[in-house]
């Protein structure tokens, strides 16, 4: 089978570098500087100690060239300008798996090409740039692929054989869910890039922790309205995370070491993509729970006002180029203040 990794960059080097390191025949379709780092040797690292060289003899697909596999691993935003580029790679037995954030982007994948099986995968690991040719996946997570159906068990069997310390590789019946739990995680995405610092340093600090808790009790009130069971996909389940995100440092510090056991340099998608000067996936996360929340009759206002910094900020960096990072206590008192003044409206 020819996997191909479409819109190559952090992600979906690395998800391609394990497979070819398992073998695997992988091409990839990506814009420079991608496209000549995937020429020379790639080092795959992790938080664990892991290390593996790949070397691509021929990384990048062929014009004309069909896919048996592709891995869509485009940003949110980046699936509808990649469509007409998906349609020159699909044949008629054509798998693809999308790995977005959020929920509901495959379905603008699945409108388009009807007539193939589209697949969703849960991506929880964060990976960076470590040096040109080093992707270094700072945080734990296993790449879990939505159970496939008889017709394609074998590209099944396939991937879970290719599970390893990189990258374990596991299979789940019910993806919805787990989409949703993972969306739960990614809700602190936009406060870490209001912060404008790592997660690590972000996740100590106790003011930072309780707003990030505050989207989350949302959340959980919007999935026990659309009467979803979370599955666990952290340490702590996700109805206890809330608790836990207000608890003191001293105390964070002590209980919740696997949410720390990550590189001190890492940031997520959502920082990068503001530093790039482009549009966030924030619609997709925070904006999937207010979008929830409206059509099941439960209100949003904390994850409303995440939405609207973020955009403020996009904005800002659109017209200026960069901005500043704000303050735990600072963005706590704003949300506060906006929260008691939606509270006198109502």
């Amino acid at each position: 089978m020819l996997h191909v990794i479409f819109g190559a960059g952090l992600i979906g080097c690395f998800v391609g570098g394990v497979l070819a390191s398992n073998n695997m025949k992988v091409k990839f379709v990506a814009r420079d500087p991608w496209c000549s780092r995937l020429r020379d040797t790639m080092i795959l690292s992790d938080y664990a100690g892991n290390l593996q060289q790949v070397k691509h003899a021929d990384p990048l697909l062929a014009s004309g060239q069909k896919a048996d596999v592709i891995w869509l691993t485009t940003k949110c935003t980046g699936i509808i300008p990649a469509i007409r580029d998906l349609e020159l790679l699909v044949h008629a037995q054509t798998v693809i798996i999308c790995c977005q954030n959020g929920v509901g982007t495959h379905q603008l994948v699945q409108k388009h090409f009807s007539q193939n099986r589209v697949l969703r995968a849960m991506v929880p690991f964060n990976v960076v740039l470590k040096s040109p040719n080093q992707l270094h996946r700072g945080s734990e997570g296993m790449l879990t692929i939505e159970a496939m159906p008889a017709d394609v068990a074998e590209l099944e069997r396939d991937l879970l054989a290719a599970s390893q310390p990189l990258m374990q590789i596991a299979t789940t019946p019910d993806i919805n869910a787990l989409q949703w739990a993972k969306l739960q995680l990614n809700l602190g995405n936009s406060v870490n890039a209001l912060a404008d610092i790592p997660v690590k340093a972000m996740l100590e600090q106790r003011d930072f922790r309780r707003i990030i808790a505050l989207a989350m009790r949302e959340f959980l009130d919007v999935i026990n309205a659309m009467d979803i069971k979370l599955p666990k996909v952290a340490k702590i389940h996700g109805r206890y995370l809330p608790l836990l995100l207000c608890t003191p440092d001293w105390l964070f510090k002590r209980i919740a070491k696997q949410m720390l056991a990550i590189d001190d340099d890492v940031r997520t998608s959502m920082w990068w993509d503001l530093q790039a000067h482009k549009q966030t996936e924030i619609a997709y996360l925070n904006g999937a729970v207010v979008t929830a929340g409206k059509t099941c009759g439960v209100a949003c206002p904390v994850n409303s006002f995440l939405v609207n910094e973020i955009k403020k900020i996009e904005e800002m960096t659109a017209e200026q180029g960069k901005y500043e990072g704000v303050n735990a206590s600072s963005l706590l008192k704003k949300l506060m203040q906006e929260l008691k003044k939606d509270s006198a409206e109502s």
